[in-house]
């Protein structure tokens, strides 16, 4: 029981950027670096991307190729701090696409790899999410496994000309997620609903879509969004609730998102500031915004307890259909 509290704190520590015990490797979400591939096969290189995370290629034809993830340099511990993994795919090169599989150990030494995303010719750059690795591994009949390691292959097997790969903007190693303040919904990254936007203006609608939401905006030349309002309330201004992650999928009729952060104190005072600005954004990448709290000083808010997310659909004015934009995820998470 001792133990198992002290890994909790050790990650929540960590998490919230205090990190006390030296294991911020597994907590840390934004860095992907290409020496944490540090056992690579069948000629696969590992280089680390100029715009940031790594591009994985292909150099041989016909043979098992890929690259072996381990984070620090060594295996992940298969237990509740370490079994949500994230990846984020960016772009293909030369036709290449990803299988990516999951390789368990136990301590007598004996190994075991399942497949998490199969052949199938994947070449989405949405995030990838993997909730539950233990669950995952009762699933796939993995039983007495102690720790594993991510593997990624880059294909088609065989090939001519240019050398394929992909890009890859992050992988984390995650704790599942917890109830760190009585609000679940804060900390469930893969839950978009439309009665979460529960103040729409101007016109905008907003529904579910086949995961995700659409926001639409139906008049011309009006001030137009919603508001982010998870469980229908404002978002608590700490460190367990200022890291928040935006995931867009598409644009509909040439829509373009803004967003901005609405602040409150209080005694009911409120101030709204740009986070992503209206600059015809249409970037499907994962958008991050790594802390509030520091966002709100830089923009010199001081005394505020709370907050809540807007998002604006433009452009501001328009003729024929109506523009939109899906949106794939909306995370309120930890401070990593």
């Amino acid at each position: 029981m001792v133990t198992n509290c002290l890994k909790m704190i050790s990650c929540l520590l960590t998490v919230t950027g205090m990190n006390l015990l030296g294991n911020a490797g597994y907590c840390q979400t934004d860095t992907l670096r290409a020496r944490d591939f540090s056992i690579c096969f069948g000629g696969t290189t590992v280089a680390n991307n100029s715009g940031g995370g790594v591009i994985l290629t292909r150099t041989s034809s016909g043979v098992d190729a890929g690259c072996e993830f381990h984070l620090n340099g060594g295996n992940i511990p298969l237990d509740s701090l370490h079994s949500r993994i994230e990846l984020q795919p960016e772009r293909s090169i030369n036709n290449g696409y990803y299988v990516v599989t999951i390789t368990f150990r136990n301590n007598a030494g004996r190994w075991d790899e399942k497949d998490w995303i199969p052949d199938t010719e994947q070449r989405d750059t949405r995030v990838q999410v993997l909730a539950d690795v233990r669950k995952f591994a009762s699933a796939n009949g993995i039983i007495g496994m102690t720790e594993y390691f991510i593997k990624i292959r880059v294909q088609p097997w065989k090939f001519e000309g240019g050398r394929p790969a992909f890009v890859f903007r992050r992988l984390s190693v995650m704790p599942v997620s917890m109830n760190l303040m009585s609000t679940p919904e804060y900390s469930k990254p893969d839950t978009l609903r439309a009665r979460d936007f529960s103040v729409c203006f101007g016109g905008t609608t907003v529904a579910n879509n086949s995961g995700g939401v659409i926001l639409t905006r139906t008049s011309s030349g009006v001030d137009a969004g919603c508001e982010f309002h998870p469980n229908g309330g404002n978002i608590p201004l700490d460190a367990a609730h200022s890291r928040i992650e935006l995931q867009p999928e598409r644009s509909i009729n040439n829509g373009y998102y803004v967003v901005t952060i609405t602040f409150r104190n209080n005694a009911g005072r409120w101030d709204e500031k740009n986070w992503i600005p209206d600059t015809e954004q249409r970037d499907t990448r994962v958008q991050v915004l790594a802390d509030v709290r520091k966002f709100a000083s830089a923009n010199g808010i001081i005394g505020m307890t709370e907050y809540f997310i807007k998002i604006r659909v433009q452009p501001w004015r328009f003729e024929g259909a109506r523009p939109a934009f899906v949106f794939r995820r909306l995370s309120v998470m930890p401070v990593r």
